[in-house]
């Protein structure tokens, strides 16, 4: 039996919490800029379309890497489950 990391992709509730997670990440890094962007657009003197896109390219990158993060974790303890369930099953 292989000592290596399980993972599991295809358990629905990991693409489901992947999916919550990068949107979550996505809301909250907006709103936060979008606390911040007014400053930042007072100080640089940046018109509001570079805002936009640099507030876009941010939260959207955050989402995508949290997203990620949490779809690896996710299927790897879902993997893990998984094999835990496949020895308990041999072992009877």
């Amino acid at each position: 039996m292989s000592k290596g990391i399980s993972m599991n992709f295809r358990s629905w509730i990991v693409w489901a919490l992947a999916a919550v997670g990068t949107a979550l990440t996505g809301f909250i890094t907006w709103s936060a800029l979008d606390e911040v962007s007014s400053d930042v657009i007072r100080e640089t003197g940046a018109n509001a379309q570079e805002s936009l896109i640099a507030r876009l390219v941010i939260s959207g990158g955050a989402a995508l890497l949290f997203g990620v993060v949490i779809l690896l974790v996710a299927a790897a303890i879902s993997g893990a489950i998984a094999r835990s369930r496949r020895h308990k099953h041999l072992s009877v």
